[in-house]
C-alpha cells in the first residue's frame, strides 16, 4: 500500500459543516471523494454501492473513496440532506467559517471534506477501495488517530489565516492516509492490496505503465495486450482481476484525470487538449468528459476560473 499513498496527490478540496435540518437542493459530482466526520448527533448514509442505510453516531469516520452518488438524512426512510449542496467552484474558507458559525447550534453536525486526485496510481487505488470505509467513534469521540487531525480542520476554518486553504488540503490528506490504516488493520482489505499488487504484477504494470505514459497513444484492448506480450481474453482477464476494471475504463478514467489537470493549469485550447489525450476530434472528447465531469469542458474550466 505504501507505494500508491506515497503518490498521492489531492487537488480541489474544499471543507464545509452541515446541518441535517434544513432541506437543501443538492448535487455531488462525479468523481469526487468524500470523508466525513460526525461532530454531534446521529444521522443516516445511503447511496449508490451501500448496502442500506448505514447509521452514524457522534464520533464516527466515514470515507466514500469512490466518487458515488449519496446522502446524508435524519432517517433511515428519508434522505434530507446530501452531500455537498454547491457546485463550480468551491467555497473559501471565509465561506465556511460563516456556514460553522449559523450551525453551531444545530442538533446534528457534520464536518464533510472532499477531494478529487488527478495522480494515476492513486486513481486505481480509489477505485479499487471498498465504497464505504466506516470508522466507528467510541463513546461520543473521535478514534485517537483522527481526533487531533479534526481539531486542527476546525482551526484553520474557525480561524482561517494566510495559506488556510492549502493546510486544509493537508489535513484532509492526513484523515484520507489515517482511514487507509485502518482499512488495512481491520483486514478488510481484499481489493485494496490487489490494486498495490496490480502495479507490481509484471504483465498489468507494465500495461498501466504504457497507458500513464503514453495516453495520447490510440490504444485498442488488441495493441495493449500485444505491447505485453498475451493475448487479448488473457490480459482483459487479468487487468480486471488486478485493477478492478476493464483496460479500456481505465485508460477513459486517465485521460479524464489529465485532462482536469490541462483544463485547470494552462489556457490551451479543448481541441488541444483533446488531441494530446487520444480523442481525435473536441466533440469525442467532450462527450467523454461530460460523462465523467457533468459538464463540458470549457464549463468546467469557466467555474475553477470563477
Amino acid at each position: 500500500m505504501a507505494v500508491g499513498l506515497g503518490n498521492l496527490v489531492m487537488s480541489d478540496c474544499s471543507v464545509a459543516f452541515m446541518s441535517l435540518h434544513a432541506l437543501l437542493p443538492t448535487s455531488v459530482e462525479a468523481g469526487w471523494s468524500a470523508i466525513y466526520v460526525v461532530r454531534q448527533g446521529a444521522c443516516w448514509l445511503s447511496g449508490e454501492g451501500i448496502d442500506g442505510a448505514v447509521q452514524l453516531q457522534t464520533g464516527d469516520i466515514i470515507l466514500l473513496p469512490q466518487g458515488k452518488q449519496h446522502a446524508l438524512g435524519q432517517s433511515d426512510s428519508k434522505v434530507l440532506v446530501s452531500a455537498f449542496h454547491h457546485s463550480g467552484a468551491n467555497p473559501s474558507l471565509d465561506d465556511t467559517r460563516t456556514h460553522f458559525q449559523q450551525q453551531s447550534a444545530a442538533e446534528n453536525r457534520v464536518l464533510a471534506c472532499r477531494f478529487r486526485n488527478h495522480v494515476g496510481q492513486i486513481s486505481a487505488l480509489l477505485t479499487a477501495l471498498p465504497s464505504i470505509v466506516h470508522i466507528p467513534g467510541a463513546e461520543g469521540h473521535h478514534p485517537s488517530a483522527f481526533a487531533p487531525i479534526v481539531s486542527l480542520i476546525e482551526g484553520e476554518i474557525a480561524h482561517p489565516q494566510p495559506g488556510s486553504s492549502h493546510v486544509v488540503g493537508h489535513l484532509i490528506q492526513l484523515l484520507f492516509m489515517q482511514a487507509i490504516r485502518f482499512l488495512l488493520s481491520s483486514g478488510e482489505q481484499p481489493n485494496a492490496l490487489a490494486c498495490e499488487m496490480a502495479f507490481r504484477d509484471p504483465v498489468i504494470g507494465t500495461s498501466l505503465g504504457l497507458i500513464n505514459a503514453r495516453l495520447g497513444t490510440a490504444w485498442t484492448l488488441a495493441s495493449l495486450a500485444e505491447a505485453v506480450g498475451v493475448s487479448r481474453s488473457t490480459f482483459a482477464a487479468r487487468f480486471a482481476e488486478k485493477v478492478g476494471m476493464t483496460p479500456l475504463n481505465y485508460l477513459w478514467r486517465r485521460r479524464m484525470e489529465r485532462a482536469v489537470t490541462m483544463l485547470c493549469e494552462n489556457d490551451l485550447g479543448i481541441k488541444e487538449i483533446a488531441s494530446r489525450i487520444g480523442y481525435k476530434s473536441e466533440s469525442a472528447f467532450s462527450t467523454a468528459f461530460k460523462r465523467w465531469a457533468g459538464m463540458t469542458p470549457g464549463s468546467f474550466r469557466s467555474q475553477r476560473r470563477i
